[in-house]
């Protein structure tokens, strides 16, 4: 296979040397690394509104980068930049009805219920959107129409609504954590305290605006990196084109404060 076809005479071959000529062939290019990758790098927008009795109380967004371990699924983050506002007279009256018992909205944590609900091989219901070539997992954490519910002497807690939504690429080799495109998760909580009544809701949304491989080792470079050149959430929003925030939300931010809690 080596060398260019030859046809001699059986007679030329007694006691002479048979000279081949190499065969040259072009392969297809392999690249070789030396390191396996460790993570999965997302570059993702981050928000998480919250109504405390029907009205707009806080409103947090901003930039994260979350890594997934490859050999764990272990999954960390780090904020790039946020911003975390607060509707004062809202503030002022939940706090006026015993403050002690309020929520404040975190930062959205990855789950990737979908993978681990293929991987467990449990139910899911799945939605597939074929114009953007998309598949859609929700998830509704209690039974319809149930209530998971904590007391402690007077105070009492029910947990009304917890709801995960994840939106994955559409793959026909099985999902992986590179299809991952967005995902909300969304409770709703009701305390009742003596003569209190309290009704909760919040919802924290992610976008990934970029997804790549990395090493553990550059996980501080990779964060320094993208501190120095975060930018403006707003220009944010609009490069990556994010689906809009509701009217109600987008009139009431512009009177909302900082909030440093």
């Amino acid at each position: 296979m080596a060398y260019t076809n030859l046809e001699v005479n059986l007679d030329t071959l007694r006691k002479k040397t048979i000279y081949m000529y190499a065969k040259e062939q072009v392969l297809t290019e392999v690249p070789i690394t030396t390191e396996r990758p460790e993570l999965v790098v997302f570059e993702c927008y981050f928000r998480c509104p919250q109504f405390y009795n029907s009205k707009l109380e806080y409103y947090r967004d901003g930039i994260a980068l979350y890594f997934v371990k490859l050999k764990n699924g272990r999954i960390d983050h780090q904020v790039v930049t946020s911003r975390f506002l607060v509707d004062e007279p809202v503030y002022k009256e939940e706090i006026g009805k015993r403050g002690m018992f309020s929520y404040s909205p975190s930062i959205p944590v990855l789950d990737f219920y979908a993978i681990k609900t293929e991987r467990d091989g449990k139910e899911k219901n799945c939605l597939v959107d074929t114009l953007p070539s998309k598949v859609r997992f929700d998830f509704d954490n209690l039974f319809p129409d149930s209530v998971k519910r904590i007391s402690w002497g007077k105070y009492k807690q029910q947990l009304k609504k917890v709801y995960s939504s994840e939106v994955y690429k559409l793959n026909q080799d099985g999902l992986s954590y590179l299809d991952f495109l967005s995902g909300r998760w969304s409770r709703q909580m009701v305390i009742n305290y003596k003569d209190m009544n309290k009704v909760f809701d919040q919802w924290e949304e992610i976008y990934v605006t970029k997804v790549y491989f990395a090493r553990q080792e550059e996980l501080k470079r990779l964060i320094k990196d993208a501190g120095d050149r975060k930018e403006n959430i707003g220009l944010y929003l609009e490069r990556y084109e994010i689906p809009p925030i509701s009217e109600y939300i987008k009139e009431r931010l512009v009177n909302m404060k900082v909030h440093r809690p």
